[in-house]
């Protein structure tokens, strides 16, 4: 594969990556209060950063982070009666920096070197997953 077709196929997939994992991200559950949520949007994530040959974890970190903020608040305008644009905003800003954070250490990582070790994939996305649920409940 040539430079040219490595990057269309990093542009569909960040593309999908934008729009699939808002979605998912509403898949949720809970666990420790009423803002902290536990998603399927951030095993999306990992897998879609997995299938990133030539694009920077880091930018699709910043538009995922974006795309998820944005797409919350728009629901929280079509669900809310009274919508408060400052208090949506504070609500669901902090899931901005988890997936700014888990790309950042997705990078950091460099996971991609590891594609024939399943395992070491594994543990070190449960430990970025950790990471960045830390990062987004101090913001929180």
């Amino acid at each position: 594969m040539n430079l040219s077709t490595l990057v269309k196929k990093d542009v569909y997939i960040l593309v999908l990556m934008v729009l699939t994992v808002p979605l998912a991200g509403e898949i949720k559950f809970y666990p420790l209060n009423e803002t902290f949520r536990v998603s399927l949007g951030a095993p999306a994530f990992f897998f879609f950063l997995l299938l990133l040959q030539k694009t920077q974890a880091v930018l699709a970190g910043f538009l995922t982070g974006t795309a998820v903020v944005n797409f919350r608040i728009l629901l929280d305008l079509i669900e809310q009666e009274n919508f408060d644009w400052t208090s949506s905003f504070q609500t669901h800003f902090p899931s901005f920096f988890f997936y700014f954070t888990y790309s950042f250490l997705f990078y950091l990582a460099k996971i991609n070197r590891f594609h024939h070790q399943t395992l070491m994939i594994g543990f070190i996305g449960f430990i970025i997953e950790i990471l960045s649920d830390c990062v987004e409940l101090i913001i929180q």
